[in-house]
């Protein structure tokens, strides 16, 4: 981390720490490193953050716990300050952790072993300007740290993401997993298409997440399927039009659905799932909804697309869930990464190691770019061979050039 530079985590999912026998509080640690990559395999890691691994000095740790009083949707600031102080800020209250720390020498790591199982973490680099704040703390969602119950779950299903088409009202980040429609482009009548990188055909179920709502709006999202293989060969007027224009202005949407998550919440998870019927059925948080629509169960596979026109502005699109033998349907171009976005985007972020030099390395096979040319070969040499974001071992770092 940099002096001045925050970050931000919201509660995402918590128990009730009242319960008899809960843990309480979020988990803060610092770790000193010598180097710019942290030599430690993380079978030594230990299993709660207030004890501090294997080998490692007691001087080298640094450990306390925040807030017992966090629930789901708490948001807490972390930052650096110029006197070397490691600072907290939660409900406007703001506190000082560590002092005499250097931001360049140290990790920062969470405990979530407690009542709180799963954070998300945001990343602001303009300090001084509320809205820029409120702004990217919404649409540079970069990843969320989720409970091993939960990454489980996701196991089961095959990564994918957003086409990389989608209307100038939206922007992708996150490798296309994450939609979020701008600020300045949120009305009902606005046209936020976002198709997924994927088709949808009998038996297969697509998990989405809930990540940003604006409640002032009264319809949620619109929903839709169409037949169209090739989805270059929609116009700039097709991606313009709103969703009253769909149904009545081309052939390619056979049919289409408002206000699929009525009740939608922040977090919610929705799976939508495709029967050999060719009924398209919506589960809220594993428990069936009234929402229902049909297709044609013998036509060729669909390709699933969203339009962000109510108070749902952001979505995360988890995985396709796949029951038969066409896997290779779905495209999962994990190397396609597309121009830097102008606001910042996914391909423009820095190295997650040094977080001062623009990432520009992929780990084979898991496909993260997050490390720039010199902290990868650091890492070759430490001997580490899995990747930092997700512990996929890896079996090999390519560079990217042109990013």
């Amino acid at each position: 981390m940099r002096i001045g530079k925050k970050i931000y985590l919201r509660i995402t999912k918590a128990s009730n720490s009242n319960q008899l026998g809960a843990l309480a509080g979020l988990g803060i640690v610092l770790w000193k490193h010598n180097s710019t990559i942290l030599r430690v395999d993380p079978g030594v890691l230990p299993e709660r953050a207030l004890d501090p691994p294997k080998n490692v000095k007691p001087f080298d740790w640094k450990q306390t716990v925040i807030r017992t009083d966090l629930v789901e949707g708490s948001f807490v600031e972390l930052y650096f300050t110029a006197n070397e102080h490691f600072k907290v800020r939660s409900d406007g209250v703001e506190s000082s952790l560590f002092s005499e720390v250097n931001p360049r020498n140290y990790f920062v790591g969470f405990d979530i072993t407690a009542n709180i199982s799963e954070i998300s973490l945001y990343q602001d680099y303009y300090l001084d300007n509320d809205h820029e704040k409120k702004c990217l703390a919404i649409e540079a969602l970069r990843h969320s740290i989720i409970s091993s119950e939960r990454q489980h779950e996701l196991d089961n299903y095959i990564p994918i993401q957003f086409h990389s088409l989608c209307s100038k009202s939206v922007s992708l980040h996150d490798k296309r997993r994450i939609a979020i429609r701008h600020e300045h482009d949120r009305h009902e009548h606005s046209s936020s298409l976002i198709f997924l990188d994927c088709y949808l055909q009998a038996g297969d179920a697509i998990l989405v997440r809930i990540v940003a709502l604006e409640p002032c709006y009264a319809r949620s999202i619109l929903f839709g399927c169409m037949t169209l293989n090739d989805i270059n060969e929609l116009s700039e007027t097709d991606l313009l039009r709103g969703p009253d224009d769909f149904l009545s202005s081309t052939p390619y949407y056979p049919v289409l659905t408002e206000n699929v998550m009525p009740l939608a919440s922040l977090k919610d998870h929705y799976l939508i799932e495709l029967n050999r019927a060719g009924d398209i059925q919506f589960k809220k948080n594993d428990k069936p909804t009234d929402v229902q629509m049909s297709v044609f169960p013998d036509s060729e596979p669909y390709r699933p697309f969203f339009c962000l026109n109510g108070f749902i502005v952001g979505i995360q699109v988890l995985g396709l869930r796949r029951d038969g033998p066409s896997a290779s349907l779905v495209k999962q171009d994990l190397f396609d990464f597309g121009e830097a976005d102008a606001d910042g985007g996914e391909s423009a972020h820095e190295c997650i190691i040094c977080q001062d030099k623009r990432a520009s390395c992929v780990f084979i096979p898991c496909g993260h770019l997050i490390a720039c040319t010199d902290c990868s070969g650091q890492l070759k040499q430490s001997g580490l061979n899995t990747c930092p974001t997700c512990r996929t071992p890896y079996e090999d770092i390519w560079e990217v050039n042109s990013i």
